[in-house]
């Protein structure tokens, strides 16, 4: 029978070495990459616009 090592974790808890390489939460999916890059692509079109617009419309004297 094989036995896992583990440290105190300071609580009084066993704490196993196993855990210590997890790192966290899963990374994102690829879709979600994709959909925030091209919501941040569309957020800059869009004020680009409107740059342009106020430009456009801006008073003149």
């Amino acid at each position: 029978m094989t036995t896992v090592p583990t440290t105190p974790a300071g609580d009084g808890t066993a704490h196993d070495a196993a855990s210590d390489e997890e790192e966290g939460p899963p990374p994102a999916p690829w879709h979600f990459k994709v959909l925030l890059v091209g919501t941040v692509g569309y957020l800059i079109y869009r004020l680009v616009w409107f740059i342009f617009w106020l430009a456009g419309h801006s008073w003149h004297g």
